[in-house]
């Protein structure tokens, strides 16, 4: 089976941008719904040839993939509206967008139990997300064995890759995704406050911030984690950590990320690290390949 013609309920930021991507791989958009007619209208306007008519649900016996891109405690209760109206056909394919959610919330869609899943962009999606720039993204995929290779293609038509999440602690999962996109910008916040805080222009603040943060970035992909490490904590300069912890206590809550932070590095960087023939790094910590070999130890 080959996926030429897709339906996609819920035309948020990650709607919007995968339905732009389908139709620029070639593909039929064929539908696309969203329970605020406005977002439904917006989108519409903003493609070619689609009609109002792709708004109406009917058009989803046509397609044959219908991707799910609500929010995870919306997803039970479309795949039961799905089920009521009996749209489904036995040849389609169902998917949802969520990285926690599983594959129970499909239950009301009796009969279909072999070819729905999970297809998750591990990707920061934000109201200026376009459709370039999820090209080459990875998408966690648990689907059946009977549609993986349709569902994989799927992936690769509109520009991304595919890894398996079947079997894996889901919500250990997203937290990384957590960790590695939503807490870069709480961190961002925090550093903008405490340099305005400190007496530095506000104006200049953001452009202050900016090289620092992408060099880290791009040190903390390419690097190590004690090679990209710069710092106080990397120099065994306790003291100064003490004064900085001193200087945070008017904020209770900035003082706990920062210590816990510090210890969590310090636990990373005690762990030891190397890196074998092929350049990968590997020890005896379970932060140097990001996977713990002891997955009952504490990580930090």
């Amino acid at each position: 089976m080959q996926i030429q013609k897709v339906g996609i309920i819920g035309i948020g930021r990650v709607g919007t941008a995968i339905g732009h991507r389908i139709r620029e791989s070639g593909m039929t958009l064929s539908c696309v719904i969203d329970r605020d007619p406005d977002v439904v209208s917006e989108f519409l306007s903003s493609v070619d040839s689609m009609e109002a008519s792709a708004s109406d649900p009917n058009n989803l016996r046509g397609t044959d993939l219908i991707l799910i891109c609500v929010q995870d405690r919306h997803i039970h209760e479309v795949c039961r509206d799905l089920g009521a109206r009996s749209l489904l056909s036995a040849h389609q394919i169902v998917l949802h967008t969520s990285g926690v959610t599983g594959k129970d919330c499909f239950a009301p869609l009796t009969g279909q139990t072999d070819r729905v899943g999970v297809m998750h962009p591990y990707f920061s999606f934000t109201q200026t997300t376009s459709s370039d720039s999820i090209r080459n993204i990875w998408y966690g995929l648990d689907v059946p064995r009977d549609i993986a290779v349709p569902v994989q293609s799927f992936v690769l038509s509109i520009g991304g890759k595919a890894f398996d999440i079947s079997g894996i602690d889901r919500a250990l999962y997203h937290a990384s995704a957590v960790f590695a996109s939503n807490y870069l910008t709480v961190i961002h916040a925090i550093a903008r406050h405490l340099l305005v805080c400190s007496g530095v222009d506000p104006a200049s603040v953001r452009s202050i911030i900016e090289p620092l943060m992408r060099i880290t970035v791009e040190n903390t992909l390419a690097l190590p984690f004690g090679a990209a490490l710069t710092g106080p904590l990397i120099r065994g300069d306790l003291s100064t950590v003490e004064t900085h912890l001193e200087a945070l206590s008017r904020w209770p809550q900035i003082h706990t990320a920062y210590q816990a932070l510090a210890e969590a590095a310090l636990r990373i960087l005690d762990s030891g690290s190397s890196k074998n023939s092929d350049g990968i790094e590997t020890g005896h910590g379970p932060f140097d390949t990001g996977i713990s070999e002891r997955p009952d130890r504490d990580p930090i």
